[in-house]
């Protein structure tokens, strides 16, 4: 009876509260919200995340100084929802393909929902733009403190990932790292191919070398 209790209450601990715990629990929240199939709203969650990730690419680089405000919006909608269908969709279902290469267990609809909350981490990192914008507001430039901070937030969100794609595949860490980078490999190599043909077919642009 007790056995039952401490899984009843594993599995649902994380999921009252994913918002938070997915910082400091990533695999328990995972397994709570895959055993609960809480999939509602989870396209949103991407979406959002993916506006979230491109605005904090453009407010900590020079972008956000040169681009007027139209085109800052226009570069969050248009870039973040590519983003978000590519990272939902296509990476999914490469994650879910090559990670049975080395083992992996997931299926779709479980890489899926772990692209969907880590989401969640995107979102809650708007918090970060608030005096990096007000610095820009002033005209000020970014403190050193801040873009450190961003770069630890950055690595501790990628380390969230991998732990929570990890619980899906049902296999290490370390797998979970090479899952990851062999994506990362097919699609960079496919974007240069991709790039190559073009190039090949239409021509350098004006001004490159």
């Amino acid at each position: 009876m007790s056995e039952v209790n401490e899984v009843n209450e594993e599995n649902n601990a994380p999921t009252s509260s994913a918002w938070l715990n997915i910082w400091i629990k990533p695999k328990e929240t995972v397994r709570a919200v895959i055993n609960r199939n809480k999939n509602r709203g989870i396209i949103f969650l991407v979406f959002f995340g993916s506006y979230a990730t491109v605005l904090r690419i453009v407010s900590f680089s020079d972008l956000i100084r040169i681009l007027s405000l139209r085109e800052i919006f226009l570069s969050v909608v248009v870039l973040g929802s590519i983003g978000a269908l590519i990272f939902y969709y296509l990476v999914s279902v490469i994650l879910q393909l090559t990670g049975r290469w080395i083992g992996g267990k997931a299926t779709y609809k479980e890489i899926k929902l772990v692209n969907g909350y880590i989401s969640i981490t995107a979102i809650w990192c708007l918090v970060i733009l608030i005096p990096q914008i007000i610095l820009v507001t002033l005209d000020k430039s970014t403190p050193p403190i801040l873009t450190m901070f961003n770069i630890l937030i950055n690595i501790w969100i990628f380390i969230i990932y991998l732990k929570s794609l990890a619980e899906v595949q049902r296999f290490s860490a370390i797998k979970s790292l090479l899952n990851v980078s062999i994506v990362s490999l097919i699609m960079y190599i496919t974007l240069f191919i991709t790039l190559l043909v073009i190039v090949q077919t239409f021509g350098k642009p004006p001004g490159v070398i």
